[in-house]
């Protein structure tokens, strides 16, 4: 007698992260296109056990849920009004046995990404591929200091503990009898003052609170909070800035016309 062996299908999940993007309605609005056609196939057929939903959280902590996008239209203010902290489409498919869901929180950390499962290798293939040619499309957090944050943190570091050598030696030459323990209980206390209120600030102010791994590109100016304070900081480094090469223009034309009249 034959025993009959049941194969059961195993169903595999691909994590797609995303991060360092800038989300506009027209993105989303196309990302969740793909969520639409899916269930449409699904309807199509005569699938009655396939889901879809689109929800939207809000800064106030109020989940706004839909079934269309009809909230992603240009003509629609509903997002434009409040300022959207995370989102999640989701599309289910339980007859099937396929999952798509999206998820991007506006956060600093990478904590965005989309899980496409099912017991079909074809299928999951093709939602890839849908999602990363929809992706092509977002904007990319690509400024040179989020770029390289990491990098000149680093070398900020580097240069800290190089200056703090520097101060420690000259204060050496300066008092040449000044125990060995002091000269190091000195070099460590430069070293820590100048992390504490040069390079920590910079780290903080131009690296990593300027720039969101993900940002929503809609909802009220005034909330869009990494936005407003790159346009404050860069305000402000052109003041600086401006200063400093003015200050210095101006100094050296005072320095010419000295030379000039002591001629």
């Amino acid at each position: 007698m034959t025993e009959l062996i049941k194969v059961t299908k195993i169903m595999k999940t691909t994590p797609i992260p995303i991060s360092s993007k800038i989300f506009t309605k027209k993105d989303l609005k196309r990302i969740s296109k793909i969520f639409i056609d899916e269930h449409k196939k699904c309807c199509d057929n005569d699938n009655q056990r396939a889901v879809l939903n689109f929800s939207w959280t809000l800064e106030d902590g109020s989940l706004l849920q839909t079934e269309s996008t009809e909230i992603l239209e240009e003509n629609n203010e509903t997002l434009d009004n409040e300022k959207t902290t995370r989102l999640r489409f989701s599309f289910y498919d339980l007859k099937e046995n396929r999952d798509i869901t999206l998820s991007l929180i506006q956060a600093r950390f990478n904590a965005s990404e989309i899980l496409i499962s099912s017991d079909n290798k074809e299928w999951s293939c093709s939602i890839i591929h849908s999602f990363h040619e929809a992706l092509k499309y977002v904007k990319t957090q690509n400024n040179f200091f989020y770029k390289y944050k990491s990098s000149i943190s680093n070398i900020l570091l580097v240069i800290n503990s190089i200056i703090s050598f520097l101060i420690t030696a000259y204060l050496g030459i300066l008092k040449p009898n000044v125990p060995f323990y002091l000269s190091i209980i000195t070099l460590f206390t430069v070293t820590y003052l100048g992390y504490l209120f040069i390079v920590k600030p910079i780290n903080n102010l131009l690296l990593y609170k300027l720039w969101s791994s993900i940002e929503f590109d809609f909802g009220p100016e005034d909330k869009k909070v990494e936005k407003c304070k790159r346009k404050k900081t860069l305000w402000w480094l052109k003041w600086i800035g401006g200063t400093l090469i003015g200050g210095s223009i101006i100094g050296a034309i005072g320095s010419l016309i000295a030379w000039k009249l002591t001629k």
